[in-house]
């Protein structure tokens, strides 16, 4: 077969020219983000297994679908060591800047720039992607006390407020999370939990080897 029109291109998280065998998954992937949009209770989606059986690309799906729905998505990967607060304060300048282009109510999208900025600054992240800066000042007394589970509530309560408002969703995917440290991955469940109790439409989601499993339960 010609080398350059063949279909068959293996590679890290590199979409299959058809995503076959796995409607189930995204099946259930919307009904998670249409049971977050309606108000409703739902059970987060965290994908495990072996390397290579498409747990990436599986992800990628799922940004797409919430993208189709008009909701701010971003899918980052958790770096070996590295931390949750900054891994995440790096994925939201292009999260921050969908919700400014989207959402009717300027003033609240404002705000969640500023509580993603305290986020932030706890770590002395600055919000730059792509040569994007957010020009925002901190929001006092909001998502800044230094505790990762209490800051990463307060921005996820913050952001599920104003997507409710907006009628769509956020949603918050991550690969790698085997590379989380335990107490941060705690953390993580413990604000995705909140969110859901509150019933407000962000969904955190992710994928990873076999002992994530071990570790969430």
């Amino acid at each position: 077969m010609n080398p350059v029109t063949n279909p068959y291109a293996p590679g890290a998280g590199t979409p299959p020219p058809l995503l076959a065998g796995r409607d189930a998954a995204i099946e259930a992937w919307d009904i998670v983000i249409g049971r977050a949009a309606a108000g409703n209770p739902f059970q987060p989606i965290v994908l495990s297994g072996l390397r290579g059986v498409g747990k990436t690309v599986l992800l990628l799906a799922f940004r797409q679908h919430a993208k189709e729905a008009g909701w701010p998505v971003e899918l980052f990967e958790a770096r070996p060591g590295g931390d949750l607060r900054a891994q995440v304060s790096e994925a939201l300048p292009p999260m921050i800047r969908t919700v400014s282009a989207r959402w009717r109510n300027k003033e609240r999208a404002k705000r969640i720039g500023r509580i993603a900025a305290s986020f932030a600054r706890a770590v002395q992240a600055r919000l730059i992607a792509g040569g994007f800066r957010i020009e925002l000042e901190p929001e006092p007394g909001y998502a800044d006390t230094g505790d990762l589970e209490t800051d990463l509530t307060e921005l996820l309560v913050a952001l599920g407020e104003g997507a409710s408002e907006e009628g769509l969703g956020a949603a918050l995917l991550i690969d790698e999370l085997h590379e989380v440290p335990p107490e941060q991955l705690s953390a993580l469940v413990g604000a995705a939990h909140r969110v859901n109790q509150e019933r407000l439409p962000v969904v955190v989601g992710g994928a990873g080897l076999p002992p994530v499993g071990r570790v969430l339960s």
